[in-house]
């Protein structure tokens, strides 16, 4: 059978606070309206430490959440002025759909590989930014 990666998965789905913010945010009219909603229909998957219980997993999740949060923000804007200014565990809450799962299982033989890529403002002007 496949074998369990010691991690478990957090799946994140913008709410409507979220999706207003980034059609807000989105004024250059990089994406009509709803094209931005068609990019929310699904979830965004984060892995996590590996937990043992629900309260456990809940405070992962909560130790997590404003890194999360600051990676869904930057996919629609780099400027942290136009980011929200009230970004606590509840407003996350209030933002984002969470859904967990604690058995993550690998169905693929290549080795898993982690792209540390981190967003070089001098990319953007070049062209070569996301």
């Amino acid at each position: 059978m496949y074998p369990i990666v010691n991690r478990d998965v957090v799946l994140v789905k913008a709410k409507k606070p979220f999706i207003d913010w980034a059609k807000y945010v989105n004024t250059d009219d990089k994406l009509p309206d709803k094209q931005v909603e068609k990019v929310f229909s699904g979830h965004n998957a984060y892995l996590i430490m590996e937990t043992e219980d629900d309260e456990e997993l809940e405070r992962a999740i909560k130790r997590e959440s404003a890194n999360i949060f600051v990676n869904e923000l930057l996919a629609w804007s780099l400027d942290e002025s136009e980011w929200p200014v009230k970004r606590s565990y509840e407003v996350f809450r209030e933002w984002f759909e969470v859904i967990s799962t604690v058995l993550v299982f690998d169905t693929d033989n290549s080795l898993l590989e982690k792209d540390d890529y981190c967003y070089d403002e001098d990319e953007e002007e070049e062209g070569d930014g996301f």
